[in-house]
């Protein structure tokens, strides 16, 4: 009798403690959409603190590394996520990982290192969902480094694998052109472009979650729907931009758009 209620007593602390994880995660996520750094550092600090067994760890390590990435920290937020790649190689972060070390060498003007660090990404983690943002990424780069052909091959890797993507688009078509008036239009942030009805929804209700006016837009392209997750309107632009840098940090492709 006495060992059934101790296994009992073990499993509610098991769920009750996985429920706070859960819990404690959401808030950093929202923290960071919100841009409160210094919040997500202290909430992830925490966590990792508290427990060497919480299967949230990889989440709180990669959310501190994106954190500190922000706030100019640079050699930090690498160790971070090195740390991920080498003790949760089978995280679902390990992929952002692998790109958030790419990032820290770019922020630091070290574009060859960021280079390498996005190929090692497209390398190790070749079927991640994000590969069209790390392309789009390694054609800038190489840019930058005054690659213009090997700039060229990774948009072209682009145009032909991930045609119906935001990146693609953003690529081709450039950057939206700027609107003079800073009151009057509506504008509203692109975030994904899908050719499943379902996956744009699943972005979308996950953009409600934390409080955005985020929907579903279907348009078609060479004979082909496919369906854009936005969020707005927005009356004025400054706030549009806040939502679209907000985003941004968190690795959506995000694009402005005016109407």
């Amino acid at each position: 009798m006495i060992r059934r209620i101790s296994v009992i007593a073990a499993v509610f602390t098991f769920c009750l403690f996985g429920y706070a994880s859960a819990e404690t995660l959401q808030g950093i996520q929202k923290a960071m959409l919100a841009g409160d750094y210094l919040a997500v550092l202290s909430e992830c600090d925490m966590v990792i603190s508290a427990s060497s067994h919480d299967n949230s760890l990889d989440a709180a390590y990669y959310y501190r590394g994106l954190s500190k990435l922000r706030l100019g920290q640079v050699s930090s937020a690498r160790s971070d996520f090195e740390y991920i790649i080498d003790r949760y190689p089978e995280s679902a972060f390990s992929a952002d990982a692998r790109t958030g070390i790419g990032d820290t060498y770019f922020s630091a003007g070290d574009y060859e290192s960021a280079l390498a660090g996005y190929k090692a990404t497209i390398t190790d983690f070749p079927d991640t969902d994000t590969a069209p943002v790390i392309y789009g990424k390694m054609a800038r780069t190489a840019a930058l480094l005054k690659r213009g052909g090997e700039a060229e091959l990774y948009k072209s890797v682009i145009g032909e694998r991930y045609p119906l993507s935001l990146e693609n688009m953003l690529l081709n078509d450039g950057a939206p052109a700027e609107v003079s008036s800073e009151t009057d239009g509506r504008y509203s942030i692109q975030v994904g472009s899908f050719g499943s009805k379902s996956n744009a929804k699943k972005l979308a209700d996950k953009l409600k979650k934390y409080g955005y006016n985020a929907y579903v837009s279907e348009t078609s392209g060479k004979g082909k729907a496919f369906y854009r997750v936005r969020i707005g309107k927005f009356s004025a632009r400054p706030e549009a931009y806040s939502v679209k840098e907000r985003l941004g940090n968190l690795g959506y492709p995000t694009q402005f758009i005016s109407e």
